[in-house]
């Protein structure tokens, strides 16, 4: 069972502080604002391609507005040049080392490796959910599945190996996990082994941050799973 015993106090005190920012920001949004964020990902999760404001069911001023507040709350990627999103949580049409697979959909990569179980919102409870990271220093792959319980709580399935699997989890900004090209979600990185994470901070000493297991950073993902359905419930 995935629950927070299996948390260090300061694992649960980070779990804590970004399930409160995502919850503030979600809970600030209007039911417009909330409406747009559910269209953006779940289009891209349907198309694979950048979201522009023309292809959202309103105005594009009413659009412009609730892209750019989603914004400042680091909710979501829109890049200026190309007037497209490019990434919104739990989804991104760039490639990233996290990628996950439904029966029935296409292949889907996501912003960050936290970010998988939130893909279960969309897919729907009882269906497992295949996933897979890159560790960013030796290259292997780090394969799992996850399934959500119609409680809303998870399921994991792992090999022997994943017990010695890291998630390093950098500190978080007033955003909580912000997304974009320098955002903390770009930062969230799935190791092999200790060693493989212990090597990747001695070329970044300057990283601060939290180290996880498997199953504590799939309970961090289950915790913002809890959020994201109590904000927004299932899309139709």
């Amino acid at each position: 069972m995935l629950d927070a015993a299996a948390l260090s106090e300061d694992q649960q005190a980070y779990v804590s502080a970004l399930t409160a920012r995502c919850a503030a920001h979600l809970a600030a949004l209007t039911p417009a604002e909330r409406a747009i964020f559910t269209d953006v990902w779940t289009l891209m999760a349907r198309t694979a391609a950048p979201v522009v404001a023309r292809a959202l069911h309103t105005s594009a001023e009413v659009a412009q507005s609730a892209l750019a507040k989603l914004v400042s709350y680091g909710l979501l990627w829109f890049d200026p040049d190309l007037r497209a999103v490019l990434q919104c949580p739990p989804f991104s049409v760039l490639n990233t080392p996290h990628r996950v697979k439904a029966f029935g959909w296409d292949a889907a990569f996501v912003c960050s490796f936290v970010d998988i179980p939130l893909a279960l919102l969309l897919y729907g409870p009882n269906t497992w959910l295949s996933a897979q990271s890159l560790c960013p220093h030796s290259g292997e792959r780090l394969i799992f599945r996850v399934l959500m319980t119609d409680q809303r709580a998870l399921r994991l399935d792992a090999p022997a190996s994943a017990s010695r699997w890291r998630i390093w989890l950098p500190e978080l900004s007033p955003a909580g996990l912000a997304v974009g090209s320098g955002g903390e979600r770009s930062r969230v990185n799935a190791f092999f082994t200790s060693a493989d994470l212990d090597t990747y901070l001695h070329y970044h000493p300057a990283e601060r941050g939290h180290r996880f297991t498997l199953e504590q950073a799939v309970y961090l993902g289950q915790a913002l799973l809890q959020v994201y359905y109590a904000a927004l419930g299932r899309p139709r």
